[in-house]
């Protein structure tokens, strides 16, 4: 293989090259210190073999800035590299040349790797015709996302293979491995490769249903190994640090900027090993990650100062001879921005309000212009030291508030020697974003952020004063500062917030004689994502009205709102601890609204959340969320008796044994809720029956199941002694509401009376005897409640041989009539079935197990008729021997497997004689 060593150490230097971005103070100072280290010919050497590849990521790393377009320092590099590379002949067929000339060119397309590419497995490898490993398709598809122009090759089909490749070569534990095994490079490996998946997702150049997901999984992934392994080098942490990014996710990352950030060497770069002098791989790979985080200062602003020697005091006598002093101070601007309305403020010795003396007005400055503002005091009012302090409240967006306030001494004052107690308290009691008060609703993208500032003053004191911002209670920044007595002295910090609601707070604390001294300063505020809002709505009274405030079973409607009207929107909800509650669906006749059910969750903090991206790249705009609120729920409805049907027949006198039941729905949301079932027997009007006591019980609702069931605490026995409508009602109530009842019919009849004529039950048994009429009408059992309207209840035969050999062949005809049901009524259509049982055998011995006999069989009812049969397959009866046969007659219940035996409604005797064979 052509060029090995390169190849290897290229490769090796992979795990220490990052790539890409721009913005940022730590940024900025990045950028200078790769120009300081630049070589007059545009190349950066840390050494020989180093050379292309410091000068490769160096200007990777500038072509992330916001003015790369006009940074000198970028394009001496890139005419410098373009150059380097004509003196390395034999490097064509290599990948390594194939990048490095893209990067100094600063375009280019999926086809121009196409030497390289490994069609059968959808990668790239080092040398032409060479199999795709990890390294190389990470370094093209790096490449590919930080140049411009990636609109241009998003229909083409390399980038979607690499993204496959690179997800195929997945451990089965989820991650990736440079070589056979595992190794401390996997780490850094694993986090390019999950970066380029996501921003390729962002951009819409890969699409895959599991990938959020997966994506999902690494991001929790990489979090929890930071929180775990901390801050091992710098390069892990920048690395890290840009896949979160890319990712979105803005708070896992924030510690880890922090970490850089404070990390940063004073020459602007960074540097795992404090042996190597220039480390320009850690510096641009740190550079990169943290251009990221965006901090929103704006480009033109102005800055207001005031000096000591721009005060003057001169005494000045009114017309009315009354002594009085005129103060005036000088107010400049030396910003690029104009200065609109702010107060000008004089304080005596320090710049707090109750030392306030007086104030001015002023209309506007302009860049580079001047302005003098006065105010006259009494010579009780003149004070030893004289403050001044400009723009207390933060009207204009001033970026360097320390020159806003001067402390001059008043020789004419007449009160030079009064005590003045020790005290501190920040100006204006003010906390600034940017420069200053913002307004209660800002708008920030997701790494977004600003500067929180605020200005320390003291009185009668000097020396370190401790202060803390917090952000919700929570510390986002703390140190110690030197205050001189009536001087001031600026506290910063960078802040990244999060979308919601914001309390901001600055604490300043100092020890004066053993006695603490603090001041507070809060900003409220709300922090919305650039460019997008969501806002719930709730139908009420036949309309949307808007509302944060919802009931179980309810719908939420979602309206998306966006300053990017082409965006994708995707929603979800969420409970309060950020699991998620499913997707709203589009509303199909409001656009740009959704809706979500609340369905049976319980009471408590919801919020929904959506994602806006560019339709066409992908690439996401804003992520916001807003929260709403469930309330405690109990509806109950569809109460059902179970355990019985809905009507019931009984004899009188006939004793039922009743497993009652009842089911109901509950949409209910409040853990620990309970209703109470009561059963009772009531009279057709409704009234309850007396002798019959009713049997409650307390039934807890499960939260979980919409269908809720409970049961009687004990079985029910009931025997009807009048016949007549009866019914057994349950009631379902809350406290002592009855909310909601059924019932089930019950009828009490008069019992039927068994009738039997003309049964056959001869002495002795002949083959070959006459024809015998046979009657048989209803055996009456307990079980007649069981019948139905319309179901065979009895019925008669018609003449036929109960006589019958036991050989092949012979059959028993027997015709079923005057079939009728319960209440007298001929059936006119149903089925009966027969079953054939044996009786034990006047013999030697009883019939032999074996026998096929005994089956079931189905009958069908033609107007009142039917037709029954039974024949034997003979050989059952040893010659001499005799059994009786019966022939057991029952009704057909029908289930949703089919038919079985219901109730036996009556019988037939066939007596069957053994014969030779």
């Amino acid at each position: 293989m052509k060029n090995h060593f390169w190849a290897c150490f290229f490769i090796l230097q992979f795990l220490l090259t990052g790539l890409l971005s721009a913005a940022q103070p730590a940024v900025a100072s990045a950028s200078m210190y790769l120009a300081d280290m630049q070589d007059s010919d545009g190349i950066w050497h840390r050494g020989t073999d180093s050379m292309l590849l410091d000068s490769y990521a160096a200007v990777m790393a500038l072509r992330q800035c916001p003015d790369a377009e006009s940074n000198p320092t970028l394009w001496r590099g890139a005419a410098g590299l373009l150059l380097a590379l004509a003196e390395c002949p034999g490097w064509e067929e290599n990948l390594l040349f194939a990048l490095t000339t893209a990067a100094a060119a600063g375009s280019v397309t999926p086809a121009f790797f196409q030497p390289w590419a490994d069609v059968a497995q959808g990668g790239w490898g080092m040398e032409i015709g060479a199999r795709a490993d990890l390294v190389a398709t990470v370094l093209v598809l790096e490449l590919l996302l930080d140049l411009p122009g990636h609109d241009e090759y998003c229909d083409q089909p390399e980038v979607q293979a690499g993204a496959s490749y690179l997800l195929s070569a997945m451990t089965p534990d989820g991650w990736w491995q440079l070589g056979g095994r595992s190794s401390p490079g996997d780490f850094r490996l694993g986090c390019r490769i999950v970066g380029i998946l996501a921003e390729s997702s962002n951009r819409g150049l890969i699409a895959s249903s599991n990938l959020a997901d997966a994506l999902l999984r690494l991001g929790d992934r990489i979090a929890q190994h930071w929180q775990r392994e901390g801050n091992k080098g710098y390069y892990d942490a920048a690395i890290a640090l840009r896949t979160l990014c890319r990712l979105g996710r803005w708070q896992d990352a924030l510690p880890i900027y922090a970490a850089l950030r404070d990390g940063q060497d004073q020459d602007g770069g960074w540097r795992d090993f404090l042996e190597i002098i220039d480390d320009i791989q850690t510096t641009t790979a740190a550079m990169t990650a943290m251009a990221a985080f965006q901090l929103t200062i704006p480009p033109v602003s102005p800055d207001l100062f005031v000096t000591a020697d721009g005060v003057t005091v001169r005494q000045r006598i009114t017309d009315d001879g009354t002594e009085e002093w005129q103060v005036q101070a000088l107010v400049f601007n030396q910003g690029n921005g104009v200065a609109e309305s702010f107060l000008v403020n004089f304080y005596a010795g320090a710049a707090m309000p109750e030392c306030l003396l007086a104030q001015a007005d002023v209309a506007q400055i302009r860049p580079g212009r001047s302005v003098q503002v006065g105010c006259r005091l009494t010579m009780e009012e003149l004070p030893r030291w004289l403050v001044v302090a400009v723009d207390v409240d933060g009207r204009t967006p001033d970026q360097n508030r320390e020159n806003n306030l001067c402390r001059c001494l008043v020789n004419e004052a007449s009160n030079h020697d009064e005590p003045e107690p020790a005290a501190h308290a920040l100006l204006g009691g003010e906390l600034w974003l940017n420069g200053e008060k913002p307004d209660e609703i800002i708008f920030l993208a997701p790494g977004q952020g600003a500067v929180l500032s605020g200005i320390a003053v003291a009185r009668g004191y000097s020396g370190p004063v401790e202060y803390v911002f917090s952000d919700n209670d929570n510390v986002i920044a703390s140190g110690n500062v030197d205050v001189n007595q009536g001087n001031a002295m600026t506290m910063a910090t960078e802040w990244f917030p999060e979308a919601g609601q914001h309390v901001l707070t600055l604490s300043v604390k100092a020890v004066v004689d053993g006695q603490i001294i603090n001041a507070d300063a809060v900003l409220r505020v709300t922090v919305v994502d650039e460019g997008a809002m969501l806002q719930t709505w709730q139908f009420v009274q036949s309309a949307w009205q808007k509302s944060v405030s919802f009931q179980a079973r309810e719908y939420v409607e979602v309206e998306a709102m966006s300053a990017y009207p082409d965006a994708e929107v995707t929603l979800w909800v969420e409970d309060a601890n950020g699991v998620s509650q499913g997707t709203p669906v589009a509303s199909p006749e409001r656009p740009g609204r959704y809706h979500w059910h609340t369905g049976i969750r319980h009471p408590g903090e919801y919020r929904a959340c959506a994602l806006f991206r560019q339709r066409q790249s992908g690439a996401l705009l804003a992520e916001v969320s807003t929260p709403f609120t469930i309330t405690p729920t109990e509806t109950f409805s569809n109460l059902t008796l179970t355990g019985v049907s809905r009507e019931h027949v009984l004899a009188c006198g006939q004793t039922a044994v009743l497993t009652i039941g009842a089911q109901w729905q509950a949409l209910a949301n409040v853990p620990g809720a309970t209703c109470c079932l009561t059963w009772r027997w009531e009279h057709e009007d409704g009234r309850p029956v007396d002798v019959w006591p009713e049997i409650s019980r307390d039934a807890p609702v499960a939260l979980e199941t919409l269908t809720q069931r409970t049961a009687m605490p004990e079985t029910m026995q009931i025997a009807f002694a009048v016949q007549g409508m009866y019914r057994l009602a349950v009631l379902l109530s809350v406290g002592d509401q009855v909310l909601l009842r059924d019932y089930a019919s019950f009828q009490a009849v008069a019992r039927p009376v068994p009738v039997i004529e003309n049964r056959v039950v001869p002495e002795l048994v002949q083959a070959g005897a006459e024809q015998v009429a046979t009657l048989i009408r209803l055996r009456v059992v307990d079980a007649s409640a069981d019948l139905l309207p319309g179901e065979p209840a009895s019925f008669v035969t018609g003449d036929f041989s109960p006589f019958l050999n036991d050989v092949p062949g012979a059959e028993v005809v027997a015709p079923l009539q005057d079939i009728r049901d319960r209440q007298g009524v001929p059936v006119a259509s149903g089925a009966l079935a027969s079953r054939v049982d044996y009786g034990r055998c006047q013999g030697d011995s009883d019939l032999a197990p074996e026998r096929t006999e005994g089956a079931v069989t189905l009958h069908l009812i033609n107007q009142g008729e039917a037709e029954l049969s039974y024949a034997p397959t003979g050989n059952t009866l040893k010659v001499g021997e005799w059994s009786t046969v019966v022939i057991a007659i029952h009704q057909v219940r029908t289930s949703e497997n089919g038919w079985q035996l219901g109730r036996q409604i009556g019988s037939l005797e066939v007596y069957l004689t053994g014969v030779k064979e």
